[in-house]
């Protein structure tokens, strides 16, 4: 074995969460596409929502799902690898932040068509509340959370010191999951829509970073990167 590349087995960690992370979403597509009818838990989470909507929570939400949108997932990310481009000068960073939200949107297409589940009912909406196309997975969960997780990566592994590493890898998470709730809440998706979302963006951000790490180490075996 060469010198010049890592062992085998370091490699193959690189991919153990991804892996784990797309196992989960395929028993939870096999689930959904085993059952006639939306799940106790969908139909629970939605009614205990519905329950604690607010004119302030909604408002919230409204900003919040409108930020997690294709479009404003698009924006937030080409100016967060803009950034990362003119602080660091990684011109990878821009390809491997565009692969990570184009994969996870073009996977979450094929599926959505291959589901075919419909959304929730009208009457389980916040009024007002416009939502097209099909229900499983979430496209704005989905693509939030490749494109928010790939540049806490690209973000954080530059980052010296471990706690702030982890405070950014945290504030993705963070706003991954109001992007998910903000669907809940609204009424928009059944929770097995967006905990799949969650586990297909999270796949799809970590495999395309276990790939451009595996990558850039065979071909300088002492970078950071």
């Amino acid at each position: 074995m060469s010198e010049d590349t890592e062992p085998a087995p370091a490699v193959a960690r690189h991919f153990v969460i991804p892996a784990v992370l797309a196992g989960a979403f395929l028993l939870v597509l096999v689930l959904v596409l085993t059952l006639t009818r939306p799940p106790n838990l969908d139909e629970a989470v939605m009614h205990w929502l519905q329950n604690r909507r607010t004119p302030a929570l909604t408002a919230i939400f409204r900003t919040v799902t409108t930020i997690g949108s294709p479009v404003g997932v698009a924006v937030t990310t080409a100016v967060g690898l803009a950034l990362l481009f003119i602080g660091f000068r990684a011109r990878q960073d821009l390809l491997i932040g565009a692969t990570a939200l184009i994969g996870a949107e073009l996977l979450g297409t094929m599926v959505k068509l291959i589901v075919a589940r419909p959304r929730p009912p009208l009457s389980d909406r916040v009024p007002g509340v416009s939502a097209a196309g099909l229900s499983f997975p979430s496209g704005h969960s989905t693509q939030s959370a490749a494109a928010y997780l790939i540049i806490a990566l690209l973000l954080g592994h530059r980052m010296e010191r471990p706690i702030r590493r982890w405070l950014v890898y945290l504030a993705a998470v963070i706003c991954v999951g109001l992007v998910g709730l903000s669907r809940l809440y609204l009424g928009v998706h059944w929770f097995t829509d967006v905990l799949a979302s969650w586990l297909l963006g999270g796949a799809c951000a970590l495999t395309v970073w276990a790939l451009a790490i595996t990558l850039a180490r065979r071909r300088a075996p002492l970078s950071k990167f």
